[in-house]
């Protein structure tokens, strides 16, 4: 109050005087106050400008009110008063003005272009409207000498030219009113180490701010940062406090750090771009950043210490350099509609366990870059909206969890490494190639979403794969895996709509929860290439609706000794095969003309006829089917016989209730079969009708073996009637055999020498009557001794091949 009384009482004095023009004539060290110090004599006053020639050393003892003043050449002023001038003033190059305390008010605007030295123990002002235009030197020399700018709208601005050394631990701050300092040339801080702040309005910064010791704060909350230089040594800070807007791109150094502690704006359609080299960045501490505009970082931002952080309105977070979020403080991307964009060249690395959530509206994380999580064992959350995922997700410790429901992932990469664990859990929707490196595991916890007309493909490699542990899948479109889909836990899991699994790689259904195909006519389609494996006893059934199994490929139960249901309606098409090696394989409703194979139990409850292939065991075995088994005339019952024992060298079909048998009946054998050898194949308590053919023929080792297929009540057997030496390729062109017909006694000729032969004589009925070994043979002679007919004699060689001749004994 009485600063501004005085200022009152100069105001109204200034306008009774007339112009004048005083100089200052006094000695070195001289007084201000003193009348002979000055030509023409007399104090100046408010009509004054005041000259202070060069070499001139003057000391102003008492306020001065004047028009304007002039420091010329090397001329030194010392002052702790008040100064009040209206007009135009300057501080030449090379002058000095020491200034320890007092105010400098009026509405004139002060160029220095010499040096102001702040000194002494109680800090001067600037104040009204004043300009303070700096082309020159202004020092902090004193911990209690600061700055303030207030009582008005002073302005503290310094040019291109301009440096202000921030020698000290004090600051520059406003009273009653709008201070501001506007830098286009070099504040630096290069002497203490201790807290230098900046309290005023800072604004349109195009200059360089340099830290290099101790800390530096901008602390005023209308601060406007507008392109720069913001250089930062190791070991020191500049701080970035309260509250501030960015327009443009700030460059700089950064060993040091630049620490984000208050609320940051960029405008609507405006966008400031963080762009620093150096190996430390800025650290977000705490605030918001909102505006509705665009923050672009190009080096390296860190989300440090435990307090939340936040992207509001229609703001933009986007990162073209390396994000680290290195504490638990949570970032929500919230109150609104804002976005944080990770662009192809950005890095987000996420080493702690927190979480990137929302509040209060959509936030959304956008992600064409590398999200990456490699330092920390424990849970990471991404709870914000996640969209169009077109770069990499790398798990490579801990677990990182993708939790909101609306997120959608489109195309991308996503590599887990062992040990590791990526979630997608609550809901998510799927679109394009998702692809990468599974040696860890992707665990799909929640609702999955493939939409109409669209396909989503799991592309995956590695030996773990994608761990389906609850929640459904729908939407109407179809899911594709190409990799290793593995149903796990005892939470059951459904497909539903029109939607369409589709395999044509590995599902592995581990988990006893059952997959449910329902709420729709939803399909389960095994391609050619897949292989569904049932390791669990569960079931795939459906629901209020018609679900489907579509089997071209493999399905196979093999480690689980119960039952696995598959209730859904079964459509097994050739080459499908259905392969049941342990325990029972139950279907509520099988059609097709594909294969059921293997050494488990096979049940049809609803179907009435078979019309595919049943392929008991695997080399070989005995399948049983419970209950009663039809076939149709399409039905084929493949058997393979490699010796004389029941179910262990050779093939059985055993059904558990009546059969009625059509269709047809094929045989491979592995061995050499007599006469009259039997081989019981079907068993049934009570075969009602068989329509198998009456006969069948096999081939091994070159001989045709006849079968009779005799349909007993309770079984089906073979009985081999008739055995006959085949036909081969003729592999040894130049070899013949003389006399025949002949007695017995012939020769043959090989046409060269062989280092091993053998030869061997069967009869008509395809019975071998002798067989020898020769070593470095080119003709050999043979005795038949048996009765006279045909013999067929079969020459055969190590590397050469082989050739069979008919031969006449009369």
């Amino acid at each position: 109050m009485k600063r501004l009384l005085l200022f009152s009482v100069l105001s109204i004095f200034c306008l009774t005087i007339s112009a004048q023009t005083k100089t200052w004539i006094g000695a070195s060290g001289g007084n201000y106050s003193i009348s002979s110090n000055w030509n023409p004599a007399g104090v100046p006053g408010a009509s004054n400008d005041v000259i202070i020639p060069t070499n001139s050393n003057m000391i102003m003892d008492v306020p001065a009110n004047i028009k304007s003043f002039t420091f010329q050449g090397n001329a030194t002023v010392t002052t702790a008063n008040h100064i009040a001038f209206t007009n135009a003033s300057s501080i030449a190059a090379g002058a000095t003005f020491t200034w320890s305390a007092g105010i400098m008010g009026g509405s004139g605007v002060l160029t220095n272009n010499g040096t102001i030295n702040l000194t002494g123990n109680v800090s001067p002002s600037i104040g009204n409207s004043v300009s303070l235009i700096n082309n020159g030197s202004i020092n902090f020399d004193s911990t209690s000498a600061g700055l303030y700018l207030g009582f008005g709208n002073p302005i503290l601005n310094n040019t291109a030219s301009g440096v202000i050394n921030l020698n000290s631990d004090s600051s520059i701050s406003f009273q009653q009113g709008v201070g501001t300092v506007i830098n286009s040339g070099l504040i630096r801080r290069q002497q203490s180490s201790g807290l230098f702040i900046i309290d005023a309005n800072f604004q349109n910064n195009d200059g360089t701010i340099s830290v290099e010791t101790g800390t530096l704060r901008l602390n005023n909350g209308n601060s406007m940062l507008t392109d720069g230089i913001y250089n930062v040594t190791t070991g020191s800070t500049l701080e970035l406090a309260n509250g501030f807007t960015f327009l443009g791109t700030l460059t700089g150094q950064l060993n040091g750090q630049i620490n984000w502690t208050g609320n940051l704006t960029v405008a609507t359609a405006t966008e400031a771009i963080l762009d620093f080299n150096g190996p430390t960045g800025v650290n977000w501490t705490s605030g918001f950043f909102g505006g509705n505009g665009t923050l672009t970082n190009r080096g390296i931002l860190n989300f440090v210490s435990v307090n939340g952080k936040s992207i509001s309105g229609l703001s933009e977070l986007k990162n073209e350099g390396t994000i680290n979020h290195n504490d638990t403080g949570a970032l929500s991307i919230g109150f609104g509609t804002p976005t944080f964009n990770n662009t192809t060249l950005g890095v987000i690395n996420l080493n702690s366990d927190s979480s990137i959530t929302f509040q209060q509206g959509v936030g959304t994380l956008v992600n064409e870059g590398l999200i990456r999580r490699q330092q920390s064992s424990g849970l990471f959350i991404i709870d914000s909206q996640f969209q169009n995922n077109d770069g990499t997700i790398s798990v490579e410790s801990g677990t990182l969890r993708l939790s909101n429901g609306n997120s959608m992932l489109t195309d991308g990469t996503y590599n887990v490494t062992n040990g590791n664990t990526l979630e997608w859990a609550n809901g998510f929707t799927l679109l394009g190639t998702l692809t990468g490196q599974l040696d860890g595991q992707i665990n799909w916890t929640g609702n999955l979403t493939v939409n109409t007309a669209t396909e989503a493909i799991l592309d995956f490699n590695g030996p773990t794969g994608v761990n389906w542990t609850s929640g459904f899948f729908s939407g109407d479109g179809t899911l594709t895996n190409l990799g290793i889909l593995n149903l796990v836990s005892s939470t059951d899991k459904s497909v539903a709509g029109q939607s369409i699994l589709k395999n044509e790689g590995t599902i592995d259904h581990n988990g006893t929860g059952t997959l449910s195909l329902g709420f729709g006519s939803p399909t389960l389609n095994n391609t050619t290439s897949g292989v569904i494996n049932l390791n669990a006893d569960s079931s795939i059934n459906f629901q209020q609706g018609i679900g489907t199994v579509i089997n071209s490929g493999l399905i196979k139960k093999e480690q689980s000794a119960g039952t696995f249901f598959l209730s859904a309606n079964t459509n097994n098409i050739s080459p499908g095969k259905i392969i049941c090696e342990n325990g029972l394989l139950n279907f509520g409703n099988y059609e097709g003309n594909g294969l059921i194979g293997g050494n488990g139990s096979v049940q049809m409850l609803n179907s009435t006829t078979f019309g595919g292939t049943i392929a008991p065991g695997s080399s070989p075995g005995t399948l049983t089917s419970v209950g009663n088994y039809t076939s149709s005339s399409a039905a084929i019952l493949s058997m393979e016989l490699n010796g004389p024992n029941a179910g262990t060298d050779y093939d059985v079909f055993e059904v558990q209730g009546s059969a009625i048998l059509d269709g047809a009946l094929n045989v491979v054998i592995g061995f050499v079969a007599n006469l009259d050898d039997e081989f019981v194949i079907l068993t049934s308590p009570n075969i009602t009708s068989c329509n198998l053919p009456p006969s069948l023929t096999a081939h091994y080792n070159n001989h045709d073996y006849t079968f009779d297929v005799i349909c007993n009540p309770d079984n089906v057997t073979l009985k081999v009637t008739n055995i006959i030496l085949g036909t081969e390729e003729n592999n040894l062109e130049q070899i013949s055999m003389y006399p025949n017909p002949s007695n017995g006694h012939f020769t043959i000729d090989l046409g060269k020498k062989y280092i091993e032969v053998t030869v061997q004589i069967y009869n008509m009925l395809g019975q071998l009557i002798s067989s020898k070994k020769y070593t470095s043979a080119k003709t050999i002679e043979k005795e038949i001794t048996g009765a006279a007919g045909i013999y067929f004699v079969r020459v055969s060689t190590a590397k050469e091949g082989s050739n069979i001749l008919r031969i006449i004994k009369q």
